[in-house]
């Protein structure tokens, strides 16, 4: 019986440092946000982020052929292993969101003047993304 616990004890040691490892390797990653096609918007903006342990280049393919097409990206890549939602979605999300709505009030006022129709925001998300937004 001793010795089943001194292996099981292993066990549980060697696996919590597997489990330690690959979270701080694999999958924590730094907060970054990246824009495309910034210094024109012509179609609108919009904000992609990933859901959690997802990093920017996961949704790359997307954020260029949305700027390919006109659009202004910004993609959101935020550390999904320090927070909760509640204070990722404050740190991260919201500020970026303020920042392009700030951005896109100023174009839209200077599109009705033209009777131009308003731009939007639009929001392109993967699976916890969705609960941030």
């Amino acid at each position: 019986m001793k010795k089943f616990l001194k292996i099981l004890f292993f066990i549980i040691v060697i696996s919590i440092a597997i489990l330690w490892f690959v979270k701080i390797f694999f999958l924590t990653h730094k907060y970054q946000v990246k824009h495309y096609n910034e210094d024109k918007i012509e179609k609108g903006i919009v904000i992609t982020f990933n859901g959690i342990y997802g990093y920017e280049k996961q949704l790359r393919f997307i954020d260029e052929k949305l700027a390919e097409d006109g659009y202004t990206v910004v993609n959101i890549q935020y550390p999904t292993v320090n927070d909760n939602v509640v204070e990722m979605t404050e740190k991260y999300i919201i500020p970026n969101i303020e920042e392009q709505v700030k951005k896109l009030e100023q174009i839209n006022l200077e599109r009705r003047a033209k009777n131009l129709p308003e731009l939007k925001i639009n929001f392109v998300v993967h699976s916890m993304g969705t609960c941030l937004s």
